[in-house]
């Protein structure tokens, strides 16, 4: 894994890429590697927050930029592995880490970098993040938490195009 890896909280889920996530190559869809990154919102929910603790204060996370670096294809059948971390924290944004690894050989398919900020919805404006939510998510050593999860909870690519362009690398 990358870069600041060490002071950091990995969370990670497998899945098994279906027929239904594939574009017209038979490859897993560009469009579906965005939707699967969603699991930083399984990462925060493992942590204890729910939707209604953060609605309840107001809060709302919001994706400001994503940067995705398709590196190898996927195909159906093959399974694998979604890892998330937090590399760094500002005052109201965290900017997170994604990579996809293909289970059989360890091959990294793609990486991803996440900006997220922290938004107070009362106000209308970014709001500054908790100390205990970013001790939370950024401890000296690695905790893997590993969860299997139901490819039935990824959306089907709807219209979109079998290939994204590509991101500059950081």
């Amino acid at each position: 894994m990358s870069q600041s890896i060490d002071s950091a909280i990995v969370y990670a889920q497998e899945i098994e890429v279906q027929s239904e996530h594939c574009d017209l190559q038979n490859h897993l869809n560009n469009v579906v590697y965005v939707q699967i990154q969603d699991i930083a919102i399984a990462a925060y929910r493992s942590k204890g927050y729910s939707r209604d603790i953060d609605e309840q204060n107001s809060i709302i996370w919001f994706v400001r930029r994503h940067e995705v670096d398709y590196l190898a294809p996927a195909f159906k059948g093959e399974t694998i592995r979604l890892a998330t971390w937090v590399e760094r924290a500002t005052l109201s944004t965290f900017l997170r880490r994604t990579e996809f690894t293909r289970i059989v050989d360890r091959q990294v398919l793609c990486q991803a970098i996440t900006e997220c900020c922290y938004f107070d919805a009362n106000r209308n404006r970014p709001a500054k993040i908790p100390r205990e939510i970013k001790t939370r998510f950024s401890q000296s050593r690695l905790n893997f938490v590993f969860v299997p999860i139901s490819s039935a909870l990824l959306l089907p690519p709807q219209n979109s195009p079998s290939h994204l362009k590509a991101w500059r690398k950081r």
